[in-house]
């Protein structure tokens, strides 16, 4: 969200993912690899475009936003033991057959099952996160925060693990 993002995913030679909620877009050498694959229900997990760049030790740069809006805490969500699950409920695009002008796309409604995500406690998780871990300068005039994601998800999910319920 914001207009870095935007201007990422209109970049040319720019890769999103395909979640139809939660997409991710990248630039650069690895961009088609860590957006490739982003299963329905994964929306922050492993199998997304957050968890292959955690798991390649990745770094956030938070631009002018605090912790409360951090989606690296949401990947701990999907490591909780026994994570609480909802259903989700989109409208994805589907390919029809070619008609008299050509193929069509349509919509559909899809469900399905994923974490129950839940960014209530992500300010306190953030103000608890060492701030040793934490590059502060500006970026242009504005604030940021550069720092580690597996750092960030090992932090919230000791944190959740300690204090939801």
């Amino acid at each position: 969200m914001g207009s870095l993002a935007e201007a990422v995913r209109t970049a040319p030679g720019a890769a999103r993912s395909a979640h139809p909620q939660t997409s991710f877009a990248a630039l650069g050498a690895d961009a088609e690899r860590l957006c490739s694959g982003h299963r329905l229900e994964s929306h922050m997990g492993e199998e997304s475009p957050l968890g292959k760049l955690c798991w390649e030790g990745g770094q956030v740069l938070m631009i002018n936003v605090g912790f409360s809006v951090c989606s690296a805490f949401h990947l701990a969500e999907y490591r909780i033991p026994k994570p609480p699950l909802r259903m989700y409920e989109c409208v994805v695009k589907v390919n029809l057959p070619e008609g008299p002008r050509g193929r069509r796309q349509e919509g559909e409604w899809t469900a399905y099952e994923d974490v129950a995500l839940d960014d209530s406690d992500f300010a306190e998780i953030g103000r608890t996160f060492p701030d040793s871990r934490v590059r502060r300068g500006r970026v242009g005039g504005a604030s940021a925060m550069l720092f580690s994601l597996p750092d960030a998800v090992d932090h919230a999910l000791e944190w959740m693990t300690e204090n939801r319920r």
